[in-house]
């Protein structure tokens, strides 16, 4: 169940917080602040500061809902607004519960999605002001955020959803094979299978985990990022050893470093500054696998008596890979270089679903 704050600076919008916070207690919880002087039960009170508020609520939530002026609001977050990356989904609500607005991050930050939810449990009007969603248009952030999509470049995906709305025609390369919603593709999406057909469309979409697309039309591009490294290295091995090993292989496979997101290795690698420093430069997450848990798992692979007898297990980044992507696919068999080990996988998408 998601946790929403609602901030509000009155006695109506405390008592409507609360009536929202018991309508919505199946599908929301609610985290509600308000000023000293209207504290009630179930409210956290915190001093008299509006902006104090804002700005400890606003970093620390996905959703935020406020129950106050539109204009109050605007000024409010206005500091603390970075991008729609980033950014929490904004709403407004009225003291009388009539009418949420999706005010910012409307679609990444799933404020359109939130107000209709808001809305259809507490009887209220949602407000949606995006071009997209009030012409029945599909938006490219929109489509990426519903397939679990990564975009490479949020300009050229801006420009593709202003072609869309146009009424430009738009062609869909599915080059990953995943699963499409097609509800969610408009009229002038067209999903075509081969490059070729492009010359019979002003834009394309492609979902692809290639590193380098060419194209002489506008495209934006979207990925799944599903992909891991099993790794293991030696003792005091640099960042930028580990970087350019991993570069070199995501090149060789002309796969790009958008795909991966995960660095997976063994617990007594745990500390390893050049791998930690690595696995920032590249802003992936690190997954740490416990030796007892590779044990289970390693006979799948070949071993090294030398590895075995160092750290009680005789191979790390393939279990390692296996292990951290539900026993998924493996795109790369362990590959050595200057102390670093390598092995790519593929997310086992249906063991994570179940």
């Amino acid at each position: 169940m998601e946790t929403w704050a609602i901030v509000t600076v009155s006695k109506k919008g405390v008592q409507r917080a609360l009536e929202a916070a018991d309508l919505c207690k199946r599908k929301i919880n609610f985290h509600i602040y308000t000023l000293e002087k209207y504290h009630t039960n179930g409210v956290t009170k915190v001093g008299d500061d509006l902006k104090g508020i804002v700005r400890d609520v606003y970093k620390s939530y996905k959703t935020i809902l406020f129950i106050m002026a539109s204009g109050i609001v605007v000024r409010m977050i206005s500091p603390h607004i970075q991008s729609k990356l980033k950014d929490p989904a904004i709403l407004v609500m009225d003291d009388k519960g009539q009418f949420v607005i999706s005010l910012l991050s409307g679609h990444i930050g799933g404020g359109n999605e939130d107000a209709k939810l808001l809305s259809q449990i507490i009887k209220a009007t949602p407000i949606i002001t995006t071009s997209s969603d009030v012409n029945g248009k599909m938006a490219v952030d929109t489509f990426a955020m519903k397939h679990k999509l990564s975009i490479v470049d949020y300009t050229r995906a801006k420009e593709i959803t202003a072609m869309i709305l146009n009424e430009e025609s738009i062609a869909l390369i599915n080059e990953d094979k995943i699963f499409i919603h097609r509800d969610l593709v408009c009229d002038n999406v067209v999903l075509v299978q081969d490059y070729d057909e492009l010359v019979n469309y002003d834009g394309v979409i492609i979902i692809s985990q290639k590193d380098e697309i060419q194209l002489d039309i506008p495209f934006v591009q979207l990925m799944s990022k599903n992909l891991i490294f099993g790794i293991g290295c030696r003792k005091d091995t640099s960042a930028d050893a580990i970087v350019d090993f991993i570069c070199a292989i995501l090149k060789e496979l002309n796969i790009s470093i958008h795909a991966i997101s995960t660095l997976s290795t063994v617990d007594v690698k745990k500390n390893e500054k050049g791998l930690l420093k690595a696995k920032e430069r590249l802003g992936l997450d690190l997954e740490i696998i416990s030796r007892s848990e590779i044990a289970k798992h390693e006979d799948k692979f070949k071993q090294s008596s030398f590895v075995k007898k160092t750290i009680g297990v005789g191979n790390v980044s393939e279990p390692c890979g296996y292990i951290s992507s539900h026993g998924g696919t493996c795109l790369l068999s362990r590959r050595a270089n200057a102390g670093i080990t390598l092995s790519l996988w593929k997310k086992n998408e249906e063991a994570l679903n179940e």
